[in-house]
């Protein structure tokens, strides 16, 4: 991670949960997420539906603290 993203990290770290959410969620819906366009049963079950590569993934990634496999299947691709 570069220095930039671990700072942005450490910081959400640091709010207490509710914080983190609202957080989380306005940075969502920021990038243009709009809940009321689009139904749960409408999400992308799969990373591949979501993200399109331009070039190869890489085979692992790791993550110090990060184990959730379904994370970093999400980053590699």
């Amino acid at each position: 991670m570069s220095a930039g993203v671990k700072a942005v990290l450490e910081a959400i770290q640091k709010l207490d949960p509710g914080q983190q959410i609202t957080v989380l969620r306005n940075t969502v819906v920021d990038m243009g997420f709009d809940s009321a366009i689009v139904s749960p049963r409408e999400y992308p079950t799969t990373v591949d539906s979501m993200v399109e590569r331009s070039e190869p993934a890489p085979t692992k990634i790791t993550i110090e603290g990060i184990k959730e496999p379904t994370v970093l299947r999400y980053l590699q691709r």
